[in-house]
């Protein structure tokens, strides 16, 4: 029987919650993160954004801690992972869909073409569009990272958080390998190493004297300094990728483990 990790229970929730409470922030409903309310309210939905931004790439993360060392292969269970991800995602679709058309008001001008609820994979949803390529390539992804050595996944952990995170923070990125802010099915492989290389290297982490304090406080860190620079004049550091983004989400993960 699998051993249950209530702490990675606990990471699934607050990643639901951060996600939820991000879109309903600023996204879609615009409760308080709207600049032309009172500079208080203003900062406190911009902590808001801040602190629930890092929601996208917690589920990547936990979907590399959970499936990257998954002995799996281009068969049946493969096939079976790929039809029921896309019966799930064509089932909320419908839902959703008729839910938008016949219970919202305005709802019947909604413009959605119908079919793509039948394609999640290629509709308007940026994430399942790219999670479905991250389930594409998991069971080489997979093998390729059963190959590597705990060292070797550690280097190749800290060059992309370099090329990806780091350098792109500093404006130093092609276009040629752009992650479109995070929004793209090579920045949830990315997320994805990242957790594989947290399951295998968690216990080193893990054994470090007063790991509590060093984790809560790059948590702290993760959100509380891009937030002030941010208050202080300027979007900073908001997208997926951003190695604040990337800290806040690992040093979670690292913290509810030893739950």
């Amino acid at each position: 029987m699998r051993e249950r990790l209530c702490g990675l229970d606990l990471y699934r929730a607050l990643a639901i919650l951060m996600i939820t409470v991000l879109h309903v922030n600023w996204q879609h409903c615009g409760l308080i993160y709207t600049p032309g309310l009172p500079r208080s309210v203003y900062g406190l939905g911009l902590f808001i954004e801040y602190l629930c931004f890092a929601g996208v790439n917690c589920f990547a993360m936990l979907s590399g801690y959970l499936s990257g060392t998954a002995n799996m292969d281009y068969g049946r269970k493969w096939l079976g992972r790929i039809a029921s991800f896309w019966l799930k995602m064509t089932l909320w679709g419908v839902i959703l869909y008729f839910a938008v058309v016949f219970c919202l008001p305005g709802g019947g001008n909604y413009r959605l073409d119908f079919r793509s609820t039948f394609f999640p994979f290629a509709g308007p949803y940026w994430y399942i569009n790219a999670y479905f390529v991250l389930m594409v390539v998991m069971p080489v992804l997979n093998r390729g990272l059963a190959e590597c050595s705990d060292k070797s996944l550690l280097v190749l952990s800290a060059a992309l958080f370099v090329f990806t995170s780091v350098l792109p923070a500093f404006g130093l990125e092609s276009a040629e390998l752009s992650l479109v802010g995070g929004y793209s099915a090579v920045w949830l492989v990315v997320c994805f190493i990242y957790g594989c290389a947290i399951r295998r290297l968690a216990h080193y982490v893990l054994g470090v004297r007063n790991i509590k304090l060093i984790l809560v406080s790059l948590l702290a860190l993760s959100v509380g300094v891009p937030f002030i620079c941010d208050f202080a004049g300027g979007k900073w550091m908001l997208f997926y990728h951003s190695p604040f983004c990337v800290v806040e989400a690992a040093s979670l993960m690292l913290l509810l483990l030893q739950v």
